[in-house]
């Protein structure tokens, strides 16, 4: 995390009030100068800008990042391959995901969607659709496909996929299950706990993970009106 002129947000409303401003949450030039004078006071680096660390220096807890759409992601920690994140359903942290890394210029299947707010929605997939069958009840519950009964085989259909419409310079973005980067070309695999597989970043226990929400976020979808809001670009300052 780094706060630093242009950030906006609950975070920047915390230093704020710990250095006794206006706290309209945007780090402008007045946000600046204070923090420099703390910085100064305190005998820390003159920057400016305030990390975590100092964060917590200030305002006596970690920060927690504002939630204000269905989903957020949320980076915390990146490596030259992929982008792990905690995912919040309803400002609740529920699981965590993984996707490629940060690139300033786009390399297919190499590089992460840019931050920001998308409207979600349901889609059909040629690829991912046919591995889960879904209640046609209106539950959204799903099974995986290999092990349904032949009562689902006969009566469930394959499932319509969570789609991050509207993406800059991307196509096709889907939340789905795989635990390295290895298995996204820019989508978001979501796992239960972030782990290391065979050396690489991850996430562990995707397909479960992914059975237990999949009829949560499904289900609000459907009915219209829910984004998707991604924020990681703050670990590019780390």
């Amino acid at each position: 995390m780094l706060l630093k002129k242009g950030s906006k947000g609950n975070e920047v409303k915390n230093i704020q009030q710990a250095l006794g401003i206006n706290a309209d949450g945007i780090y402008g030039s007045q946000t600046a100068a204070h923090v420099e004078a703390y910085q100064s006071k305190k005998s820390f680096d003159v920057t400016g800008k305030v990390t975590e660390e100092l964060y917590i220096i200030m305002v006596g807890a970690k920060p927690i990042p504002s939630h204000d759409e269905f989903i957020t992601v949320w980076g915390i920690k990146q490596d030259n391959d992929s982008t792990t994140s905690e995912v919040y359903i309803d400002g609740v942290q529920q699981f965590y995901s993984i996707e490629d890394e940060y690139r300033e210029k786009k390399v297919h299947g190499e590089t992460r969607v840019p931050d920001g707010i998308r409207k979600l929605a349901l889609r059909h997939s040629p690829k991912f659709s046919k591995e889960y069958l879904v209640n046609p009840d209106g539950s959204f519950e799903i099974v995986r496909a290999k092990h349904a009964t032949q009562e689902q085989k006969d009566l469930w259909k394959p499932h319509q996929l969570i789609w991050m419409t509207d993406v800059p310079n991307f196509e096709f973005i889907l939340l789905h299950w795989g635990n390295t980067d290895d298995s996204t070309n820019g989508c978001l695999c979501v796992g239960t706990i972030p782990g290391i597989l065979k050396g690489q970043a991850a996430v562990l226990s995707s397909r479960s993970c992914y059975k237990k929400w999949y009829p949560t976020m499904a289900k609000r979808i459907a009915k219209g009106g829910v984004n998707i809001e991604y924020k990681r670009d703050h670990l590019n300052d780390a």
